[in-house]
């Protein structure tokens, strides 16, 4: 499903069925631009970079030369020439600015992608990596992992390769092993900021909603999921992005709506069924008041 689906304030995007939508593409798998932005056939999909994204998967690369300001679930850091990033799953972010020289090398992948590989009993680390995203490298380190990207780039252009995907899987998690390796091996790590109370409801919030947009889409639940009341939560998500609690909601259901009718073949009815609305008919006219068009329209469009 890797359509990007562009709301008003923000690109949502999958990355399931990529090799359905992509000439040569691979599921779970999509390359990124030199700005950091995931890159999709122009000619049916687009992302607006002054937009954040949100997605279902890791973003992660080096950047390789210049500087650029990215915002990961409204807080900043600054990602220089020789680091490393990695963007965890279902966080919004966003590159705030960059230098006119700023380049990045880098891919969009799921954790679906390493199927069948076995992670590292103390992998748990990876998700302590959120409060460092960035991290700066040494040029010995730094060569390594640009071969890495290389070899991967390179695997991937050879659509015709016997066991062109298990190669590229195993390259990525070789790449994303070292990454991590360097960040436990590093003990000069410093937090880069504090998140505010705000922001930390807001970033909880994300997660959950990702986890739970297709059976639940009350306030009410995710306030309750967080222990605070509706009202405070509305409060808080419309201070820190601007946008209501119901629109994420919303826009979430409506942008996994779009990916099912456009990238798959199943009906209005199983899709109906899948994003758990009681009826066919209730969800189209779910679809059509937010989308102004029927999901039958939407699909042939």
């Amino acid at each position: 499903m890797g359509q990007t689906i562009l709301t008003d304030n923000c690109n949502m995007f999958s990355l399931e069925e990529n090799e359905q939508l992509i000439p040569g593409g691979v599921a779970n798998f999509l390359l990124s631009d030199t700005k950091g932005l995931p890159v999709f056939p122009p000619e049916r999909y687009s992302v607006k970079p002054n937009l954040p994204f949100f997605f279902n998967g890791l973003l992660m690369g080096v950047c390789v030369k210049g500087e650029a300001t990215v915002s990961i679930n409204f807080k900043k850091y600054t990602l220089k020439a020789n680091s490393t990033l990695i963007v965890q799953p279902s966080l919004v972010c966003r590159i705030e600015k960059q230098t006119k020289d700023f380049a990045f090398e880098g891919f969009f992948f799921s954790f679906n992608f390493f199927v069948g590989l076995v992670l590292p009993a103390d992998f748990r680390i990876l998700f302590q990596i959120s409060r460092h995203p960035c991290l700066e490298v040494g040029e010995e380190d730094m060569a390594v992992l640009r071969g890495y990207y290389r070899n991967l780039v390179d695997r991937y252009q050879q659509t015709h390769l016997a066991y062109r995907v298990q190669i590229m899987r195993g390259l990525l998690y070789a790449m994303l092993l070292y990454i991590v390796s360097l960040y436990k091996g590093n003990e000069t790590i410093r937090y880069s900021g504090t998140q505010t109370r705000q922001e930390e409801i807001t970033a909880k919030f994300m997660t959950l909603l990702n986890d739970y947009y297709k059976t639940n889409r009350t306030v009410a639940f995710y306030a309750d999921k967080l222990c605070i009341s509706s009202k405070y939560l509305s409060q808080v998500v419309k201070t820190t992005t601007g946008r209501p609690v119901l629109q994420w909601i919303t826009d979430r259901v409506v942008s996994q709506a779009k990916v099912l009718l456009r990238t798959t073949s199943m009906s209005a009815f199983q899709v109906a069924d899948e994003l758990n609305f009681p009826n066919p008919s209730f969800f189209g006219q779910f679809f059509k008041k937010h989308t102004g068009t029927t999901p039958y329209k939407f699909r042939r469009s």
